[in-house]
């Protein structure tokens, strides 16, 4: 992966809809991540209150494996990154840079993430007790790594992908976004997520119309992440 030549984490320029192109421009002098498939976690979700899971069989996807590790780029180069979490991503950074950002979800920092193909990653985030937040996570292309069609989606159940779109589930090339609005908001078309509850950032490369084919054309596909949050 090559390094923000101005010292901050990538920023986003993705609009807000999901772009219907391919986005297959490609780079090849990206480094892969490195990556370990862990095909257990297929068949429940994190409640969010340490009580009752959420039954996630017949939702995570069958085929592609989670992927647990990664190479990460934010303002700094990662390795090794644990990519179950989103938190491990900003955990990681602080300790290799000494910088105190935020780890909770909603933070603006943006990071480059590479997945593999035929792999997904699911990070997992539990949202915070303000009840009037509203954010946007948006991807665009990474000069450093290929890019593909892709299915992202945040959902209570790791690896759950759909070829159906819906406020929670998004697919497209290069550029789009994923609204999201936690508590008592009413955004139209934006996923709802409840209070103080665990929930996936879910990515996969896979084919327009069958998410479990990989599209991606080379080891590693990849975008710069980033958001925007906001009251209300």
């Amino acid at each position: 992966m090559s390094s923000s030549s101005s010292g901050e984490a990538p920023t986003s320029s993705g609009d807000a809809s999901d772009a219907s192109g391919s986005g297959t421009s490609t780079s090849s002098s990206g480094e892969a991540p490195t990556s370990s498939g862990d095909g257990s976690d297929a068949s429940s979700g994190d409640s969010g209150d340490g009580s009752v899971p959420v039954d996630c069989s017949g939702v995570t996807i069958a085929g592609p494996v989670r992927q647990t590790v990664a190479q990460v780029r934010t303002n700094a180069y990662l390795d090794n990154v644990d990519v179950t979490r989103y938190a491990g991503i900003w955990e990681a950074h602080n300790a290799q840079t000494g910088d105190n950002r935020s780890t909770q979800w909603g933070a603006l920092a943006g990071f480059a993430l590479g997945v593999y193909s035929g792999q997904y990653v699911a990070l997992a985030f539990e949202t915070t007790a303000d009840q009037a937040q509203i954010g946007q996570l948006f991807r665009e292309a990474d000069a450093a790594l290929a890019s593909a069609w892709s299915y992202w989606s945040i959902s209570r159940c790791p690896g759950d992908f759909s070829s159906t779109m819906d406020a929670c589930h998004a697919a497209g090339g290069a550029v789009g976004s994923l609204g999201w609005e936690i508590g008592s908001n009413t955004v139209p078309n934006y996923c709802h997520l409840e209070p103080n509850t665990t929930y996936y950032v879910n990515i996969l490369f896979g084919t327009n119309g069958n998410p479990a084919e990989p599209s991606c054309p080379a080891d590693v596909c990849g975008h710069v992440y980033q958001q925007t949050v906001s009251g209300n």
